[in-house]
């Protein structure tokens, strides 16, 4: 198939259809299901149409690997031209994958509806937008995502109703794409926030006064508008909050534009908003938001906003009607409202519905403000991420924290002299560099957890994952047993057995006496813990560290509990034994160097068959009767400060 290196344009044979066979006398060629083949190859054989999915439309995977191997580089456009401003956003994340995937190989170029090029500005992995399809002059691959969204085949689950993806997941499964984070982004520039904090000013909205929220009135639909946002500003009011309409309407045209809006809702504390634009924006930007939701599973829309929570009633839709205290509840109906009249919300060619469904007009208003309650009670939390080479496992360690507390990220570099730092800048997550052992690097990260007032510093390393519920859950363990430690359960590629026996006892909770590995790789640390114990004490030049704080620890009688209801994936090892700058007999010297050290400290040996001593606390006391006086390790710690 020597045509295959000339051009990247072609289709892909469907995947439910067998294998196929060509002889044109000269050439025998067989295609299999889901194969990329050249349009010079279709031509040539004169395939059946009926065979191919083109990737104008769905299942394009394949296509990018193809650019990839036969192009030094190639254009991808993406095709989002329906109305829909939420899905604009949404779709984004194609852009992102592709970036994550190839870098600077590719150019991701969007068509947009009239009007809305303004959602993608300033976007990092959209090179180009445009307003209608004729702009686009060059495309290697283009991708129509009306087309994934409303053409594709119905998976089974799909078919049955028991829809459990968002579109973003979607879209990027049917173009064989993967991203661990799949959050789009939304960059609010300096002089917008400038602007914004004016316009606020202008209009007596001042921090004095109160937590800022932002109410959207109407949804994307009547189907979808709440109908007793009145009620809940109201009561919002009544509770001393702050209220900003964000879709307030002047002279019968909307107060703020997009990049007004997105400025604004960057400004505020938190938006109450049913289901339509608002809540995007707030997702997109990483704030917190309450989405009202009725037909659709708002838990489903709003799995990767990370601090947005979906307020909704469980729905249990018979087919004919909304019944709330009979039927078999068969999950919710999307746009399919069989239980009004005119039956679906929004398509081409049928009959719009004029009213909201039962299951978002029951839901009170008392219930709205006190899910809005719920936000601002959320903890502090300083993450703190180790980086020595090895990006890719940074991006992806780094791409696997959500929470639904408030947190920024601080990445320690130990000098790294791949990209580690450059994408760290890219993406406006704040790096300190600096060539420091392990342990120093910890403490510089307590340090900073402490004097910048934080609640919790949770310290990883850049060879983990953690499951999308990790931080939440150390948080909420940690709050509820007031520990001063906290970690989960880590799976390693050691250990195959391990996410099932974690399910097994996913209540479990203990503390811990003895550490496994990986118990220091991606723990939660009290800001009572740091102001008691300080930091880790140096252990030439970098291991035993994280088993002498625990040791304090214990000796103080607090603990480092272990819960078994959230796990992180765990390399174990990988930050030493794959980077290129670390020389692995150099690490055996410091073991034993540290092994030695921590013997002068303790009077006591810890690894092979002594390690059991770390149970006998009385014995550790007897052989150390100065114990108290090594409890604290201090850091330059700014007291008082919260």
């Amino acid at each position: 198939m020597t045509d295959r290196n000339k051009t990247v344009f072609g289709k892909f044979m469907k995947k439910n259809v067998p294998s196929q066979l060509y002889d044109d006398g000269i050439t025998k060629l067989k295609v299999m299901p889901g194969e990329f083949v050249p349009e010079a190859m279709i031509k040539r054989f004169n395939m059946a149409p009926g065979l191919f999915v083109h990737p104008d439309s769905l299942l394009s995977e394949g296509a990018f690997e193809f650019a990839a191997e036969h192009k030094e580089h190639f254009i991808v456009t993406i095709i989002r031209d329906m109305n829909g401003r939420g899905d604009v956003l949404m779709a984004s994340v194609i852009a992102k994958a592709l970036k994550y995937r190839y870098g600077d190989q590719v150019t991701v170029q969007y068509v947009v509806h009239d009007g809305y090029e303004d959602i993608l500005k300033y976007n990092p992995y959209v090179d180009k937008v445009f307003t209608g399809r004729g702009q686009v002059k060059q495309a290697d691959i283009q991708i129509n995502v009306n087309d994934l969204e409303f053409k594709s085949e119905l998976q089974e689950y799909e078919k049955t109703g028991n829809i459990v993806k968002n579109r973003a997941s979607i879209y990027l499964e049917n173009l064989g794409l993967w991203l661990e984070n799949k959050t789009p982004v939304y960059i609010v520039q300096r002089e917008e926030k400038i602007w914004a904090k004016a316009e606020l000013l202008k209009r007596h909205y001042v921090k004095e006064k109160g937590k800022l929220i932002g109410v959207e009135m109407e949804g994307s639909n009547i189907s979808r508008t709440y109908p007793h946002m009145k009620e809940v500003i109201k009561l919002l009011e009544k509770a001393k909050y702050q209220v900003i309409i964000l879709d307030e309407k002047v002279n019968d045209k909307y107060r703020y534009n997009i990049r007004q809006l997105g400025a604004i809702v960057d400004q505020c504390d938190l938006i109450v908003s049913s289901n339509t634009f608002g809540y995007h924006l707030a997702g997109a930007l990483k704030k917190h938001a309450v989405a009202i939701f009725g037909s659709c599973n708002g838990n489903i829309w709003v799995q990767d906003y990370e601090k947005i929570t979906a307020c909704e009633l469980k729905c249990q839709n018979t087919g004919a009607s909304y019944a709330p205290h009979n039927g078999t509840p068969k999950g919710k109906c999307w746009w399919d409202l069989t239980c009004l009249s005119g039956s679906r919300a929004r398509k081409s060619g049928e009959k719009s519905v004029k009213e909201a469904p039962e299951c978002l007009t029951k839901i009170k208003p008392e219930k709205v403000v006190r899910e809005v309650k719920k936000h601002f009670k959320t903890k502090k939390v300083l993450i703190v991420v180790l980086t020595w080479n090895l990006s890719y496992l940074s991006k992806q360690m780094i791409g696997s924290i959500r929470s639904f507390h408030d947190y920024d990220i601080l990445v320690l570099d130990n000098d790294s002299t791949d990209d580690t730092v450059e994408w760290c800048i890219k993406n406006n997550i704040e790096v300190k560099v600096d060539k420091l052992p392990v342990d120093e690097a910890w403490n510089i990260g307590l340090e900073e957890a402490y004097n910048r007032g934080y609640d919790y510093a949770l310290i990883c390393n850049n060879d983990c994952i953690l499951s999308s519920s990790y931080i939440d859950t150390v948080i909420e363990v940690a709050e509820r047993r007031k520990s001063f430690t906290t970690t989960g359960k880590v799976v390693n590629k050691y250990e195959s057995t391990e996410v099932k026996f974690s399910d097994i006892i996913k209540d479990l909770e203990l503390p811990e006496k003895i550490m496994v590995p990986g118990d220091y790789s991606a723990i939660l640390i009290s800001r009572k813990c740091i102001e008691t114990l300080g930091g880790f004490r140096h252990f030439a030049p970098r291991y035993q560290c994280d088993e002498d704080y625990m040791l304090r620890i214990r000796l103080l009688g607090q603990d480092l509990i272990k819960t078994y209801a959230t796990t992180f994936f765990h390399k174990h090892g990988a930050g030493v034994k794959e980077n290129k700058d670390y020389n692995m007999k150099r690490r055996v010297e410091e073991w034993n160097a540290g092994e030695e050290a921590f013997l002068k400290e303790w009077k006591i040996r810890i690894y092979g068959e002594n390690r059991t001593v770390l149970n006998n606390l009385e014995k550790i006391k007897q052989l150390n009767p100065d114990w108290k006086g090594k409890i604290y390790f201090p850091l330059k710690l700014k007291r008082g400060k919260k």
